[in-house]
């Protein structure tokens, strides 16, 4: 997912990063759909992942952390690259506030707390004397 592209690509003022992409789950014994969105990676003060929550299309939450991680998870990939720094496959897993959330949207067992929900793998791309352009799109 390229980020920045809506909300700049710089942290805001709670330490997020902005990703305009989403994630949907369709679960079919339910007949519906959760989708998070808009997506949020969390800096500080802890590494996360955060979204709003809409099922079946009607906003639920405005934000919700969905999976997260630690910070010593998150530095445990870090790499120097020319232009800056890559982490590699930071894990981030299932929060009790997601797994809840899930459980009582479904009327079925959340996912396992803990589980993981996936890795990211950014680039932290900086050019000296050149300004960020207001649409940022990082390889991932």
């Amino acid at each position: 997912m390229p980020i920045g592209s809506t909300a700049g690509d710089g942290l805001d003022s709670r330490g997020r990063i902005f990703y305009p992409g989403g994630l949907n789950f369709r679960h079919a014994a339910s007949n519906k759909t959760i989708t998070l969105k808009p997506t949020y990676i969390r800096v500080m003060p802890t590494p996360g992942y955060s979204a709003g929550v809409a099922v079946n299309g009607v906003p639920l939450a405005d934000e919700v952390m969905v999976a997260d991680t630690t910070p010593a998870e998150a530095l445990l990939g870090a790499r120097p690259s020319p232009t800056g720094f890559r982490l590699e496959k930071v894990p981030f897993r299932i929060t009790a506030e997601a797994s809840k959330l899930f459980a009582e949207v479904t009327g079925r067992p959340g996912p396992r707390v803990g589980s993981l929900l996936g890795t990211l793998t950014p680039n932290f791309d900086y050019i000296p004397g050149q300004r960020p352009s207001p649409i940022g799109f990082p390889s991932f």
